[in-house]
């Protein structure tokens, strides 16, 4: 007989699921984005019958004794985010609290056979589905409707989930390895950085990432043991806030408080062990051989992210790495003499100019650059005020009744940074229609303008500044948005530097792929396909294209597997990106 890592399999997965439909008492209190106190379950997930406990643990005996030996090699999964927000827009996660959270969950898995790469970003405005309840028919629809190649693919899910919930997750053998009901939904606020305080540094996704490779909580089954891990000690019961050398069992060492698998704060859990490495590593080889098998020894795609790009030195510039495909090592140049081998490094520019940034990022399997041309644009320090620039657009979508207003706000500042007052802002809002709107700054510098129309709100809404008028003299070219639409800005200063090629997901692929670039402005441009030998196997795009983010697939299920080249051009501008097709 199989010695089990030992523990026996009932948790507090129930506490969403009994919160929900039976009205159990929450167990974990946290702030949301407006300073409120929310009470809620700290996880949720259905408690496996004893059943399938024991079909689970029949299942990894024979996986022994066919003679399982855990892998050396680090598995690299992909993950798809899905930012399911509300109707309004609100509720959203940036795409730097994404890297962060990619960060944080590399960080946490480091060492035990796992890494995990971001494949692809998407939002989606829908209040019932932000705010579904665990097990409940929204729920199932969401993720029907959004989860992409669950076999492959890690889908995570950012929601305002619904009665207080941080998360839950799926088991491996819940369902089928292809079904859509696999992943990890979390509170969009759980994120680094997010409001959830204390579980606003990114351990929500981390606990429950566990869940999805196989892991059950520290706690399960108490005193008596029952999470089929010989290396975590038995504990009582879950543990909350970070009570150090807490031991709630009878003999033996102190509760596991830091292991990741327990309920304390965020700040608090910090560790794996041995024994559960193992455990990931059995159950996804038994229940997701796709994902253990499709994704390993896959070399990193570079993509980097800098802010501010433009500004008067000295100018710092924080950068943050984007790339893809768990890098281990990173390479920067700056453009000025100035290198650094951090993942994501600040950088001050101390000189005026235009400076051209290099990311070189590798690991075991192969290395990948990313060169983003002119990318930071430093101006002289000016005189104290003399002119006047934009410094930000945000546009959003206001509902009333069925339809919606489109709302834009501008923020207007000086040369120095301050804001302006008195600026009289005007522009064009673009939609299902075009406006043209304007409107003075207040004191803090911005005004909010808003359409005169409801529109059905078919199209996405945007927003351009055509003029500005004031005490001091409008400079455009010091802008740092020019144009700005829901999903982003579309025109900013130096906005040729922003044109290129964004990213390639996924990659290695079979067999389809997306492209995703950037256009700064609108223009003729072409994206093709060839193979080794130069010979053009497919055409994507050839023709104009206007301003914004873009995305083409290519589906290559007539091609024989091999190495793949995207080419991207856009006038004088020629990009190319290597694609690795696998079948």
């Amino acid at each position: 007989m199989v010695k089990f890592l030992h523990r026996s399999l009932l948790c507090l997965f129930t506490l969403s699921l009994l919160f929900t439909v039976a009205g159990a008492t929450a167990d974990v209190a946290y702030l949301n984005d407006k300073g409120q106190t929310v009470v809620g379950p700290r996880c949720g997930i259905r408690t496996p019958a004893p059943m399938e406990l024991e079909r689970n643990a029949l299942a990894v005996e024979r996986l022994l004794e066919a003679g399982f030996a855990m892998e050396k090699a680090i598995v690299t999964i992909p993950v798809a985010v899905h930012v399911v927000r509300l109707d309004d827009g609100s509720c959203d996660v940036t795409d730097t609290q994404i890297a962060d959270q990619m960060i944080v969950l590399n960080d946490a898995y480091a060492g035990y056979g796992f890494q995990f790469s971001l494949a692809s970003v998407d939002r989606t405005d829908n209040t019932k589905w932000s705010t579904h309840r665990y097990g409940s028919v929204n729920e199932r629809r969401m993720k029907e409707a959004l989860a992409i190649d669950p076999a492959h693919n890690f889908n995570l899910y950012f929601c305002n989930i619904g009665g207080g919930l941080l998360g839950y997750a799926t088991f491996p053998d819940m369902y089928p390895e292809d079904s859509y009901m696999h992943g990890v939904v979390a509170l969009y606020a759980s994120v680094p950085g997010g409001a959830a305080v204390p579980y606003d540094e990114g351990d929500t996704v981390t606990h429950e990432a566990g869940h999805f490779l196989g892991l059950y909580h520290t706690f399960q089954g108490g005193c008596t043991g029952g999470d089929y891990i010989d290396d975590t000690e038995p504990e009582g019961e879950p543990a909350y806030g970070c009570p150090e050398g807490r031991d709630t069992c009878v003999g033996g060492d102190v509760d596991p408080i830091h292991n990741f698998m327990d309920y304390v704060d965020d700040y608090c859990m910090y560790e794996f062990t041995h024994g559960q490495a193992v455990r990931m590593d059995q159950q996804m080889t038994l229940y997701r051989p796709t994902m253990m098998g499709g994704s390993t020894g896959t070399a990193p795609t570079a993509s980097f992210s800098g802010t501010p790009t433009g500004g008067e030195y000295p100018l710092a510039v924080q950068f943050t790495d984007q790339s893809a495909g768990a890098p281990t090592s990173w390479s920067w140049t700056f453009g000025d003499g100035g290198t650094s081998t951090a993942q994501s490094p600040s950088h001050t520019y101390n000189a005026a100019g235009s400076y051209t940034v290099n990311l070189v990022v590798a690991n075991e399997y192969g290395s990948d650059t990313l060169t983003r041309t002119a990318y930071i644009n430093v101006t002289e320090p000016g005189t104290g005020g003399g002119g006047m620039h934009v410094a930000d657009i945000v546009v959003t979508r206001v509902l009333s009744g069925r339809k919606y207003y489109g709302q834009a706000t501008v923020t207007m500042v000086d040369d120095g940074g301050a804001p302006v007052s008195g600026a009289t802002v005007g522009g064009l809002l673009s939609g299902d229609g075009t406006e043209a709107l304007s409107g003075v700054t207040g004191t803090d510098g911005s005004v909010t303008l808003r359409s005169a129309r409801k529109y059905y709100g078919t199209n996405e809404f945007c927003f351009e500044v055509t003029d500005v008028g004031g005490t001091l003299a409008y400079v455009a070219s010091a802008n740092v948005v020019t144009m700005a639409c829901e999903s982003g800005d579309v025109f900013r200063r130096n906005e040729t530097a922003q044109t290129g090629i964004w990213g390639v997901n996924p990659n290695p692929f079979n067999p389809v792929t997306v492209v995703d670039f950037h256009m700064a402005r609108g223009g003729q441009a072409s994206v093709r396909i060839y193979d080794m030998s130069g010979r053009l196997v497919e055409t994507l795009y050839d023709g104009f294209l206007g301003a914004g983010l873009r995305s083409l697939t290519w589906d290559a299920s007539s091609q024989a597997s091999g190495i793949y080249f995207c080419e991207f051009q856009v006038g004088d501008l020629v990009e190319t990106r290597k694609l690795t097709l696998l079948k």
